[in-house]
């Protein structure tokens, strides 16, 4: 599925490091010749060599990650991995079984995680007891998030055509977008020039549900420096960090720092809904994860949402025109009725204010 090494390379790379840790010589060249993070272990486990790359990107040499991993691998792993890769890596030193987990790991350059695929294979003795193990892990990050962005997108269409209810749809998307794809997400609306209205608010923490609201009340109200140009522009809002700088520039509101404050906004995107180049409303997404913050990738999904929500929000409101002309139509066919079935005018009155 992703573009990593695959098993049958490193079997043969294992063969290859073993034969060079016969030659102390040639390993470094060897290791530094893959193309991703390498790491050999003992048989019980012991890490004795890390590559060039992998230093460079987690920032940890050997005596670190041993210190690191003398219980589990905290700090190089993301909090939510560390279980299962710690579990499966376990597994495979008691069996003897191949290795391979799909987790995050933290750049000791910004923070963040990035998503690698590792493999761990056993290097065996003539008689078959295990010698060493040889680890690699190469970055799928780019490939997890295309296709978790794909099936939020999907499964977006899916929930924004589920009914032809405007609070529902609404209601439904922003809750699908704070499980799949941000921690929080508010949807603005307005009409051609009109002032912009909130019309729905989630986080994934019903804690701070209000805050959400609060935020895309303040957005609103008057002009906000922020998002004033896109009514012009169309173009997206995008801070893929909201350092103090970046806050001071772009929010000059006090209320708004504050709020994104109290939401811990550590990644913003705010995108246009535009419809028959007019536009309805706007979309914004807030990532509370320091640990994870929005790319170009993460920009386009948001534009390809904010797509489905415009039309959307149009099929709701022809909806609710048919609708509303359809009451109409019923509630003339009800007086006709009345005004047809008595001559006596004091019956005919009181009907009518019964209809009414």
């Amino acid at each position: 599925m992703y573009d990593a090494i695959p098993a049958s390379a490193v079997r043969k790379l294992a063969d290859d490091v073993a034969a060079a840790r016969r030659n102390d010589a040639t390993l470094g060249v060897v290791a530094e010749a893959v193309p991703g993070l390498l790491w050999i272990a003992e048989a019980d486990g012991t890490i004795s060599y890390v590559n060039s790359r992998w230093v460079s990107y987690t920032g940890f040499t050997i005596e670190a990650l041993q210190a690191e991993l003398d219980e589990e691998p905290r700090g190089v792993v993301h909090p939510d991995d560390v279980a299962r890769t710690w579990e499966l890596w376990k597994r495979s030193l008691r069996t003897g079984e191949p290795y391979e987990i799909s987790y995050r790991l933290r750049s000791a350059l910004n923070g963040t995680y990035h998503w690698f695929l590792a493999r761990a294979l056993p290097a065996t003795h003539e008689d078959g007891t295990i010698a060493f193990w040889l680890g690699t892990a190469t970055d799928i990050d780019a490939e997890v998030r295309a296709t978790a962005g794909s099936r939020f997108v999907a499964e977006s269409a899916l929930v924004l055509s589920s009914s032809l209810e405007r609070t529902t749809i609404l209601d439904d998307f922003t809750r699908l977008a704070v499980t799949e794809f941000c921690d929080a997400c508010f949807v603005l609306e307005c009409e051609e020039e009109e002032p912009l209205q909130a019309v729905a608010a989630a986080h994934r923490d019903r804690l701070q549900e209000e805050t959400v609201w609060r935020l895309s009340r303040t957005l609103t109200a008057g002009s906000s420096y922020a998002i004033a140009p896109m009514r012009k522009t169309r173009e997206p809002l995008f801070l893929p960090e909201c350092s103090p700088s970046a806050m001071r520039d772009v929010f000059r509101n006090d209320e708004e720092r504050r709020l994104l404050h109290q939401l811990s906004a550590h990644s913003l995107i705010i995108v246009p809904l535009v419809l028959a180049g007019s536009m309805i409303g706007m979309l914004g997404f807030v990532s509370s994860d320091p640990t994870r913050v929005f790319d170009q990738t993460d920009l386009q999904i948001a534009v390809a949402t904010a797509r489905q929500v415009a039309l959307a929000l149009q099929n709701a409101a022809s909806f609710e025109r048919e609708r509303g002309t359809t009451r109409r139509f019923r509630f003339l066919g009800r007086v006709t009725d009345e005004l047809s079935t008595s001559l006596d005018e004091h019956t005919t009155l009181q009907r009518l204010i019964n209809v009414i």
